[in-house]
């Protein structure tokens, strides 16, 4: 779904179609967040129950970096791109066409690469994901009072919504903070210094692990 979402959000940076953009970048969003929670399940299968801990961490740690040095490279290629001076939507959409391309090259990777997968056990045919429940909330519930029996769990679940839910505030508002009070203006670097946010997280997930 990614890549025919990134064509689609390339075609608008060509004709500076914002509102469509941006609308096709939440798509984008929603999908990942459904292809986040199938990489994580697969996790168990590939590292086994031993080394859970240590290839959660690992994981974790993938993931940070490939969003910051994404989020690095895209921020300087797009200060490279952008004529000097321009606000207009109508300028700055078409300029910033080529990382479009690049996003959908980036797409077809990340396709490929998953197509190297492996189950490592016979998956039962009879299985069929049950809709009735998920959309009534059964299964929120029932994953709640699962969650509930190991109060270890449970904490550490609750400390991570609250560690994620003021990350998110935090990379919402820092880098207005930096350009209206510090008068930082430079994408790179205000991505640079967010980063090393991301370098904690890091390092905090391999110390996790270990």
């Amino acid at each position: 779904l990614a890549i025919p979402i990134m064509v689609m959000i390339t075609v608008c940076y060509h004709y500076g179609w914002f509102e469509a953009a941006f609308g096709l970048t939440l798509l984008l969003a929603i999908q990942a967040s459904f292809y986040g929670p199938a990489k994580y399940s697969y996790l168990k299968e590939l590292v086994g129950m031993e080394q859970i801990a240590a290839g959660n961490s690992f994981l974790q740690s993938a993931t940070i970096v490939g969003i910051l040095s994404g989020t690095a490279v895209f921020s300087i290629l797009f200060e490279q791109l952008i004529p000097h001076g321009a606000t207009a939507l109508a300028v700055l959409l078409p300029a910033v066409e080529p990382l479009g391309y690049f996003l959908i090259v980036c797409s077809i990777l990340e396709f490929a690469m998953s197509l190297r997968l492996e189950a490592k056990t016979e998956l039962d045919p009879t299985l069929r994901f049950p809709v009735g429940r998920f959309l009534t909330g059964q299964m929120l519930v029932e994953d709640i009072k699962l969650l509930h029996k190991n109060g270890v769990i449970w904490r550490s679940v609750v400390g991570l919504a609250i560690f994620w839910g003021v990350n998110q505030v935090l990379i919402a508002v820092y880098p207005e903070y930096l350009k209206r009070v510090v008068g930082l203006s430079d994408a790179a670097l205000v991505q640079g210094i967010m980063g090393i946010g991301g370098l904690g997280i890091i390092i905090g997930s391999l110390i996790a692990g270990r």
